[in-house]
């Protein structure tokens, strides 16, 4: 049987052990060259054996063959023909000659453009703050809005059943129409227990089985809420061996048969709870605002910290603290993070990235830190990531890592049981994207091979999961105005915000911005002569900074600034300038559900898509891309029988014509 591995408070540290976690990492940088469009992309180099090098164009693409090897003294490689804006990632293995290995990932661009539709994120909340946090969640609303998020509430009860909230977040994202990335939990919506953590089977994934801590059974699973339509039973699991009552799973008792989850998550989803955390003598509902406080206050730009990282490693001759190593070191240069105590040095200097690992309790991990410490301590740092026994199961009284973001981190995680992989924040993605490949991660990444921890029900993220790497001050007092059936704006910038402008106008059907102007702006006012619709028009403008990390170098949008008006378009489109209206041709129609359209169009463009049916209701909504001239685009549907309105926009001109399916 493989080794479990359990670190226990009493159990002694192998201090002299060989540095196990930095040894599998190979640390990564990228000097961009936007002239000659070229990444050289280096590595630390080894004293023996071979590195493999691995591309690929996509995230989520295979990783194929290597697209080079070299030996152990070479650590460059220059990539050429890079498009500027484009992402595309690289995997570094070294093979050692005595069978030592390590594995380096950067995801890397030259100014990657960012995504300004970061589609819809759903606020779960629990309802025992919708009045004494209303201006809190109001304004935490209009910060995703300001950031491009399509944002939703909903409002529960804590006594719900688990089955209950998710059949409501089915009905709620159903009813809003639109794509969903994201699920934020705020506060103590109910926990979902599952699994059959036990020796004989799968091992819970810190190690403590039956007669060594009995951390054996269910566990707190929010990754339940981030499957969409997986088959989650609750109807063979009989494990009572847990020394905690609430990690006993018994046949029907609303917690979940799976330890492993049936499908990959749908969702990225994050959790801020800080219910049951006596040692804070403060109450949940305080606790909260201050966290919501110091979320808003980080991500538009009035929190700022020194961009470095620290390790904090208790476990030479284990592998948790890759995690750390591999994550940090493509965020801020490898100079830049420093081995040093977690507690001491964060009460004195700020870190954006701190990671802390050794022998646990459910609130403490010895020779870092403990739940008390936290309560009492002020410490420096925005994101964190600690490992130990006990406190993965993150549903427990003054839990270590709700601790955390408790005192100053916006969120943590239990990284390395298993692997975690977040190192795409350094091209501006956000932390939900990196929760939800490490939650699905099998062998895409190197799992770490800890417990056999990986891919299974515990694995969550602590915090908003909404948040990027980096921010900074945004313009500010957006004001529109409207004259000759045009919308003028005017704004203010920041000291910093020298890079330019970009203008964003809401699609309310499609739920989408429109970027209006086609390069950065370096005034203050914009003029929208563009749109022919009247109503409540919503506009946003963001600022754009160039980040450089080890990764590269990406664009940075940060928070913007919005407003509202309202709009009476008086000089609508003729029929004789209407280029969609005079040549959309729909065929066949009646249609099976598969059928052509066809139009010309005189400038390339992102066209919307959306089907009605005769009461308003949308079925249907997508964007299509389009080029100069005839477009003929075929399109397979699922809609039932009955009469439909088909609207085609450009974000100039809409038309809208009848559609009738049928079987025939």
């Amino acid at each position: 049987m493989k080794q479990i591995i359990a670190f226990l408070l009493f159990i002694p540290l192998l201090i002299n052990a060989q540095k196990k976690a930095e040894k599998e990492v190979v640390k990564m940088n990228v000097v961009t060259n936007k002239t000659n469009k070229t990444l050289e992309i280096n590595w630390e180099s080894r004293t023996n054996g071979t590195f493999s090098l691995f591309k690929r164009a996509n995230l989520g693409d295979t990783w194929g063959s290597p697209i080079k090897t070299f030996n152990f003294s070479e650590n460059q490689f220059i990539d050429s023909n890079i498009i500027i804006g484009d992402g595309q990632e690289y995997h570094i293995v070294h093979s050692g000659s005595s069978g030592e290995f390590g594995h380096g990932y950067v995801y890397a661009g030259i100014e990657k453009e960012a995504d300004y539709n970061m589609n819809g994120i759903l606020l779960l909340i629990d309802s025992s703050y919708a009045i004494p946090l209303q201006s809190e969640i109001d304004r935490l609303e209009n910060d995703l809005f300001n950031e491009g998020w399509r944002v939703e509430k909903l409002y529960l009860n804590r006594s719900l059943l688990a089955f209950q909230v998710k059949s409501q977040i089915g009905t709620k994202i159903a009813q809003s129409g639109g794509k969903f990335e994201a699920i934020f939990i705020i506060g103590h919506v109910t926990v979902p227990y599952s699994g059959d953590f036990k020796r004989a089977g799968y091992p819970p994934p810190d190690g403590h089985v039956e007669g060594s801590g009995n951390h054996t059974g269910a566990w707190a699973a929010d990754l339940y809420y981030a499957d969409k339509n997986g088959a989650w039973t609750d109807k063979t699991v009989n494990n009572t061996s847990g020394a905690q009552s609430r990690n006993h799973n018994k046949p029907s008792d609303g917690k979940f048969d799976q330890t492993i989850p049936p499908t990959q998550p749908d969702y990225q989803v994050g959790r801020i709870d800080m219910y049951n955390l006596p040692a804070f003598n403060k109450s949940d509902t305080l606790l909260l605002k201050q966290y919501l406080d110091r979320n808003h206050l980080w991500r538009t730009g009035q929190i700022t910290t020194v961009k470095r990282g620290l390790i904090d490693n208790n476990f030479n001759s284990l592998n948790l603290a890759s995690t750390g190593w591999a994550n940090l070191t493509s965020m801020v240069s490898a100079d830049s993070v420093n081995i040093r105590d977690y507690r001491t040095s964060q009460m004195s200097d700020s870190y954006l990235w701190s990671f802390g690992c050794g022998a646990g309790s459910y609130s403490s991990c010895r020779n870092v830190i403990n739940t008390a410490q936290f309560a009492t301590d002020s410490l420096k740092n925005i994101y964190t990531i600690i490992s130990g026994s006990y406190f993965g199961d993150w549903d427990s009284k003054n839990n270590l890592l709700r601790a955390a973001t408790a005192n100053s981190s916006l969120f943590t995680f239990w990284g390395g049981i298993p692997k975690w992989y977040v190192h795409t924040m350094a091209l501006g993605k956000n932390i939900g994207y990196g929760t939800k490949v490490s939650q699905g991660n099998t062998s895409e990444y190197f799992n770490g091979n800890f417990n056999a921890s990986q891919n299974k029900i515990h694995i969550a993220l602590i915090g908003d999961p909404s948040l990027n790497l980096s921010y900074f001050k945004g313009p500010t007092q957006l004001a529109a105005t409207t004259s000759n059936s045009e919308v003028n704006l005017t704004w203010k910038a920041a000291p910093n915000n020298t890079e330019g402008f970009n203008v964003y106008r809401l699609d309310t059907i499609s739920h989408s911005f429109i970027q209006l102007n086609s390069s950065p702006l370096k005034t203050l006012a914009y003029k929208d002569k563009t749109n022919k619709y009247s109503g409540n028009i919503k506009y946003l403008v963001r600022a754009i900074e160039i980040e450089t990390t080890p990764s590269g170098t990406y664009k940075n949008l940060g928070s913007g600034t919005s407003t509202s008006i309202d709009f009476e378009y008086k000089d609508p489109v003729s029929i004789a300038e209407s280029v969609l209206e005079n040549t959309l041709k729909i065929y066949p129609n009646p249609s099976n559900n598969v059928f052509t359209l066809s139009f010309n169009i005189d400038q390339a463009n992102t066209i919307f898509l959306r089907i009605f049916d005769s009461s308003g209701k949308l079925h249907h909504a997508e964007k299509l891309d389009s080029k100069v001239g005839l477009n003929e685009l075929r399109l397979k549907l699922n809609l039932n029988n009955g009469i439909y309105w088909l609207s085609l926009s450009n974000g100039s001109e809409q038309t809208t014509k009848k559609l009738v399916i049928t079987s025939f």
